[in-house]
C-alpha cells in the first residue's frame, strides 16, 4: 500500500533537495562529506554531545584564558616594573642622603674647618645606609660594579681625607660624590626609573634623580670652591684653574637648572598638586642670589666678600634644591605605589569583567546544552513510544530552534504514520473479514476433504476387495473358459437338440392351442354352470 501524506506535512520540494544537494545537505550527501572540514566533522560524528559541548567550549575558553593570562602578565610585570622602580627610589633616597653631607665633608677638609671629623662620622653613617641598601636591593638591581667603585674611593677617604692641597683635597672629594652621582645614575637605570611610561613620574625622576642631584653638586662645588677662594684671598689661584672650573660649573647649572624647570613644568601640567608641594620658585631665587654672588664676591675683578654670607648663600641654595629633591623623590614613590594600587585595581576589574562574561558564556553554553539535550531527550523519548508503536503522544516545541523545528517536523511524521497505521488498521480489517470467510470455507471444504478421505478409504478398501474378487473372477474365467469351450461343444450338440425341441415345441405349441381353445370351452361351460347353480 503507498502511504499517503497530510496536506500540512510540510515535506520538502524537489528545489529545495535540490539545492540541499547542492551545498552537500541531500540525504546520505553529509556522511560521505570529505571536505576541509573532514576531521572536525569525523570527530564530531564520534562523539556525543555532551563531549562536543565541552571540546566546543574548551575551544573557546583556551584562547580567553590565554588572551587572558597575557594580559594579566603584562599588568603583573607593569607591577614588577614599578615595584623595581620603587626598589631605584628607595636606594636613590640613601644616596641623596650621603650627598650633602659628603659635600658638606669635601668643604670641611678642603677649608680646614672645625667641623670635619664630625662630618667624616656623618658620612660613614651615612654610607652604612648605603651599604645597607645595597646589601637588599644591589642584586637585584645589578650595580655591584658601581657600587665597588664607590666603596672604594669611600674607604680611600677614610684612610686618607686630605690630599696634597685644598684644591687637590677638593678635587678627591668631589670624585666621591661623582662616583656617588654615577651610582645613583646607574640606580635609576637599571630599576628603570630612566625608562618609566608615564610623563608625570619620568619628569619626577628626572628632577628627583638624574637632573636635581647634580644641580645640587654643581652648586654646592661653586659654594666649596668659592669658600675657599675666600679663605684664601688669592686671587692667581682662581684665576688660573679654579676660575675655569667655576665658570663651567655655572654654565653647567644654567643648562640643568633648564632641563628642570622644563621637567617641573611637565609635571606641574600632569599633576598640578605637586605645584603646592615643593617650592622651585624659592630654589631658583636662592640660586640666583646664590648666583650673584657668586659673580660678585668670587668671579668680578678681585676676590671680596664675607666667607659667611657667602656660605649662607650657598648653604640656602643647595638647601632648597636638596629640599626639592626630597620632596619630590617622595612624590615619586608615592605616585609609583599609587600605580601599582591603580595597576592592582584595574588587574582585579579586568579580571572581574572578564570573569563575569566568561560566566555568562558558560551560563549560556549550560543553557544552550540543557536547551539541545532537552530537545534530544524528547525527541529521543517520543521517538521510542513511536518504536514500541504507540503514536499517541503529541511533541509540543518549546520555541523555535531546530529542536523545536525537529519537534514540528516528527509531529507531521506522526500525523502521517497514523494516517498510514488508519489505513493499515482499514486494510487489516477487510483482509480479517475476508479471512474468516476463506476460513470458514476452508473449514468446509476441510471437513468435505475428511469426508472424502474417509469414502476414499472405503473406496481403497473396496477396490482392494474387488482386486481380490478381480483376482478370484480371473481364475474363475479360467476355469469358466475351460467350461465355454466345453459348453460351446454341447451347445453345438445343443444347438442340434434345440432344433429338434423347437419343432418339437411348434407341434406342442399347435396342440397348446387346441388345449386352449377346449378350456374355454370349459370355462364357458363352468362359468354358466355357476350361474345356474345361483
Amino acid at each position: 500500500m503507498t502511504p499517503t501524506y497530510p496536506a500540512n506535512s510540510a515535506l520538502p520540494s524537489a528545489a529545495v533537495l535540490s539545492a540541499r544537494r547542492r551545498r552537500g545537505a541531500g540525504f546520505g550527501d553529509f556522511f560521505s562529506y570529505h571536505g576541509w572540514l573532514s576531521p572536525g566533522v569525523r570527530l564530531f560524528r564520534s562523539i556525543s554531545f555532551p563531549a562536543k559541548a565541552g571540546w566546543v567550549s574548551l575551544a573557546f575558553m583556551a584562547p580567553l584564558a590565554v588572551l587572558l593570562w597575557f594580559a594579566t602578565s603584562a599588568v603583573l610585570e607593569q607591577i614588577d616594573i614599578t615595584r623595581t622602580e620603587r626598589a631605584g627610589v628607595r636606594y636613590a633616597r640613601v644616596l641623596q642622603e650621603l650627598v650633602p653631607v659628603a659635600q658638606s665633608r669635601r668643604r670641611a677638609y678642603a677649608t680646614n674647618a672645625a667641623d670635619a671629623a664630625a662630618l667624616q662620622a656623618k658620612v660613614k653613617a651615612a654610607f652604612e645606609a648605603v651599604a645597607a641598601q645595597q646589601a637588599e636591593l644591589g642584586q637585584a638591581v645589578g650595580i655591584d660594579k658601581p657600587y665597588t667603585a664607590l666603596k672604594q674611593a669611600h674607604d680611600a677617604l677614610l684612610q686618607a681625607p686630605t690630599a696634597a692641597n685644598a684644591d687637590d683635597t677638593f678635587m678627591a672629594h668631589s670624585d666621591y660624590i661623582k662616583a656617588v652621582m654615577v651610582l645613583m645614575r646607574d640606580v635609576a637605570d637599571r630599576s628603570q626609573l630612566t625608562l618609566d611610561p608615564e610623563a608625570d613620574t619620568y619628569h619626577l625622576q628626572n628632577i628627583a634623580v638624574v637632573r636635581g642631584p647634580r644641580m645640587s653638586e654643581n652648586l654646592a662645588r661653586l659654594r666649596g670652591m668659592g669658600s675657599m677662594a675666600l679663605t684664601t684671598k688669592d686671587s692667581k689661584e682662581l684665576g688660573n684653574r679654579r676660575r675655569d672650573l667655576m665658570v663651567k660649573w655655572m654654565a653647567v647649572h644654567d643648562y640643568i637648572q633648564e632641563d628642570v624647570e622644563n621637567s617641573y613644568t611637565a609635571v606641574v601640567e600632569a599633576t598640578p598638586e605637586v605645584g603646592k608641594l615643593v617650592d622651585l620658585k624659592g630654589a631658583d631665587e636662592a640660586a640666583i642670589a646664590f648666583e650673584q654672588a657668586i659673580k660678585q664676591q668670587v668671579l668680578g675683578d678681585q676676590i671680596e666678600g664675607d666667607v659667611a654670607s657667602y656660605l649662607a648663600l650657598g648653604n640656602a641654595a643647595v638647601g632648597k634644591v636638596n629640599q626639592l629633591n626630597a620632596r619630590l623623590l617622595e612624590r615619586l614613590d608615592a605616585q609609583l605605589q599609587a600605580r601599582i594600587e591603580r595597576l592592582h585595581r584595574a588587574m582585579w576589574q579586568k579580571l572581574a569583567m572578564v570573569f563575569v562574561f566568561i560566566a555568562l558564556a558558560g551560563y549560556l553554553m549550560l543553557a544552550f546544552y540543557r536547551v539541545v539535550m532537552g530537545g534530544l531527550r524528547e525527541v529521543s523519548g517520543h521517538l521510542e513510544e513511536i518504536t514500541r508503536g504507540n503514536l499517541t503522544t503529541s511533541p509540543v516545541p518549546w520555541g523555535r530552534d531546530e529542536a523545536a523545528q525537529l519537534m514540528v517536523t516528527m509531529g507531521h511524521m506522526q500525523h502521517s504514520l497514523r494516517h498510514v497505521v488508519g489505513n493499515v488498521l482499514q486494510g487489516a480489517g477487510q483482509v480479517q473479514v475476508a479471512s474468516e470467510e476463506i476460513a470458514s470455507a476452508s473449514n468446509d471444504l476441510s471437513a468435505r476433504t475428511e469426508e472424502t478421505a474417509a469414502s476414499l478409504e472405503q473406496t481403497a478398501a473396496s477396490m482392494e476387495q474387488i482386486a481380490s474378487t478381480v483376482k478370484q473372477t480371473a481364475e474363475t474365467v479360467d476355469g469358466a473358459m475351460a467350461i465355454v469351450r466345453d459348453n460351446a461343444s454341447a451347445a453345438t450338440r445343443g444347438g442340434e437338440v434345440m432344433g429338434q425341441v423347437v419343432s418339437t415345441m411348434e407341434r406342442i405349441h399347435g396342440s397348446s392351442k387346441k388345449i386352449g381353445e377346449i378350456i374355454g370351452v370349459i370355462d364357458g361351460i363352468a362359468f354358466q354352470t355357476n350361474i345356474l347353480a345361483l
